[in-house]
């Protein structure tokens, strides 16, 4: 094969997207990956011991729809045996900057993070990500739960996560700190059951079933209870399938209609009542001065003082001066160490 040739096929051009922006590769020849970070991802680890090896995937499938955040997600699940390690990610997100980027690539693998770090086997390890850090407890080879943090973990929350997850004190930390990402992720994404498996699975039990029904015919009973209780999983799941259908649409319609009202609020927005109460309590230009009464609209504010010391020069100069408020306007009150105070809010620009 010629050398160019060569070059060209075992090329790879890694695009790496964090939460801030896009790092392209220098090179942009050969296959295409695009790192996500673990910032922008969510881990689950699945059991599905309970679930027969020829449904595994279905039950997965069904089990990531339910647990998902975003209406349309990628996927990256790492078999092990009767665990699936499954990463999801906001792949709409990715999609637009892809366009952003005018990326023509058609087959673009994707894959988190975690998975080009260094894996480690029965440890409790902290990984120093591109962004943040990551507290990960490792049983038996594969990740058992995962915390993503934007900042070094304090002893609290490593003490939190170890109690969350049953561990000792004295449990040994292991810091993995190293900017360099792995060439290759040290786990396949398989969207499901490793067909080896499967077929082994089920040449040892018609090879069982054949040598006792052959020695002793009564197990024929056992094979029949047995098929029917995998007929009464399957039909589990379908009824499982149909019930949560509804409450996928639903939760997609609520997830649409939040996007609406984030771009609404990006048109007009006013500061929230907690910042006007924070304001409202410092522009007090007396400490005996207290609230009484607070009526808060959209767009406007009444509040009622009570005071040793009343003066409304005093009172509309200091509003006035502070942020959020304008067209300050003072009523007396029936009492005479209470006024009410009048005021419009103002737009956040």
């Amino acid at each position: 094969m010629p050398q160019f040739l060569s070059n060209s096929l075992f090329l790879t051009q890694r695009y790496k997207q964090t939460r801030t922006d896009i790092t392209e590769p220098k090179i942009k020849k050969g296959r295409c990956e695009w790192v996500i970070s673990r910032s922008l991802c969510y881990y689950r680890l699945f059991d599905l011991t309970a679930i027969p090896v020829a449904q595994r995937a279905h039950v997965l499938t069904h089990r990531i729809k339910q647990w998902s955040v975003f209406s349309h997600y990628g996927q990256y699940i790492v078999w092990q045996k009767e665990k699936a390690q499954v990463w999801i990610w906001n792949q709409e997100r990715c999609d637009t900057l892809q366009q952003d980027l005018m990326l023509s690539v058609k087959n673009v693998v994707y894959i988190p993070e975690t998975l080009l770090k260094l894996k480690s086997e029965n440890e409790f390890v902290i990984v120093k990500l591109s962004e943040g850090y990551e507290m990960q407890v490792w049983l038996n080879g594969y990740l058992s739960a995962s915390h993503w943090l934007d900042h070094s973990p304090s002893n609290v929350e490593i003490a939190s996560f170890q109690r969350k997850h049953k561990l000792n004190n004295s449990t040994s930390i292991e810091h993995i700190d190293t900017s360099e990402l792995l060439e290759k992720p040290w786990g396949k994404n398989k969207r499901g059951v490793q067909l080896g498996i499967v077929y082994a699975e089920k040449t040892v039990n018609y090879s069982i079933i054949l040598i006792l029904f052959s020695v002793l015919c009564w197990q024929i009973t056992s094979i029949w209870k047995w098929k029917q209780a995998t007929t009464d999983v399957l039909q589990q799941i379908d009824i499982l399938s149909e019930e949560t259908a509804q409450i996928l649409d639903a939760r997609n319609q609520v997830l649409k209609n939040l996007e609406i009202i984030e771009q609404l609020h990006t048109l007009v927005r006013f500061p929230t009542q907690l910042e006007i109460m924070l304001a409202a309590a410092k522009s007090l230009p007396t400490k005996s001065a207290r609230f009484v009464e607070w009526d808060y609209q959209l767009d406007s504010l009444s509040i009622t003082i009570q005071s040793i010391s009343i003066d409304p020069i005093l009172y509309v100069t200091a509003f006035q001066k502070a942020p959020f408020f304008e067209n300050v306007t003072i009523e007396n009150t029936s009492k005479k160490d209470e006024l009410k105070v009048r005021m419009n809010i103002v737009e956040i620009k």
